[in-house]
């Protein structure tokens, strides 16, 4: 098994590291326990609003052209990520240029000044992205099955959120969020690559030097599967149906947790599964086809998507639940 190292801070900050051999290169991802479940109907849509607005100003580097000029300019990489239980910000650079992305990585989590007039430029942005989901049925067909299978609860609702939150969210609404959820003892830092441990502990400790702050915002419990309804359409206009076939599955504690994932394998996972043989190669119905989980702390998913001939979607559904 892969060595890794942990260290848990005073405040509560977690720290681990994975050193690499031969790579001179690391990353650095700071996880936070703010993803969608966090939010309720009236806000649903601000824990991916917050993440794109960490990029657009702080107190050193002071807008969106400073902070990627300060990764651009020593070859990095840099993104971040909303999930249903978490939100991700990560930064790849050569290790001899790992000051750099400490000081960006923590100027952004903790100085971040979420500005109105960048508040509202982004609404823009985030709009678009909203239609570019609603015009990529890829996209849309997983969110739909989750909110079938779920229903009406946090974690059957989209990262996305609602049109009427991302034109309506303010700095205040910001800052709040922010505050009760980007804390010590709601933050995981690791680090992979060429990178030494106690060295990352005190570089973490000289510039993430977070407020005094404790989580003040838990997610509402999972209550069930939704059982009323087994069936969601959406028309829309395309050469093309998309489709998910899926059951409820195991959360990510559960004794039968691998189990699953191996048989998301064996059923779609690569060219030789069942399904990529049987409904593509045998049967020609389909282009892409593929099985997985989705896996969250007290539920989850197990569900086969494929991308089918509009007269010919019956039958690929007959064929994945024959599999």
């Amino acid at each position: 098994m892969h060595k890794y190292n942990r260290t848990v801070l005073e405040n509560g900050l977690r720290i681990i590291t994975s050193p690499l051999k031969n790579t001179q290169a690391m990353t650095i991802l700071v996880l936070v326990g703010a993803g969608s479940r966090y939010e309720n109907k009236e806000n649903n849509g601000i824990s991916h609003f917050l993440e794109h607005m960490f990029f657009k100003g702080a107190k050193k580097y002071k807008n969106t052209k400073e902070v990627s000029e300060a990764i651009d300019g020593v070859g990095g990489i840099f993104n971040a990520f909303t999930g249903k239980e978490y939100a991700g910000y990560y930064v790849k650079v050569a290790a001899e240029e790992q000051d750099t992305a400490y000081d960006v990585l923590s100027d952004m989590m903790i100085h971040s000044t979420f500005h109105p007039f960048e508040i509202d430029k982004e609404r823009g942005v985030i709009l678009e992205e909203y239609n570019m989901y609603q015009d990529t049925p890829m996209y849309q067909i997983g969110w739909d099955f989750e909110k079938i299978i779920f229903g009406d609860q946090p974690i059957g609702r989209d990262q996305i959120g609602t049109k009427k939150l991302i034109e309506a969210v303010t700095q205040e609404d910001f800052l709040n969020y922010k505050e009760s959820l980007y804390t010590t003892d709601n933050t995981v830092i690791s680090i992979a690559g060429n990178v030494e441990h106690e060295e990352a502990v005190e570089k973490i400790k000289k510039f993430f030097q977070f407020p005094e702050k404790k989580k003040s915002l838990s997610w509402e419990k999972f209550k069930n599967y939704q059982t009323k309804e087994n069936t969601i359409l959406r028309n829309k206009k395309t050469e093309q149906g998309h489709i998910v076939v899926g059951v409820p599955g195991y959360h990510t504690t559960h004794p039968d947790y691998f189990a699953a994932k191996v048989l998301s394998v064996i059923l779609g996972g690569n060219m030789s599964s069942r399904m990529f043989l049987s409904v593509r190669e045998a049967q020609g119905l389909c282009y892409y086809i593929h099985t997985t989980t989705d896996d969250y702390n007290d539920c989850g998913v197990l569900s086969t998507r494929a991308g089918v001939d509009l007269k010919r979607v019956d039958q690929a559904i007959t064929a994945i639940v024959k599999e």
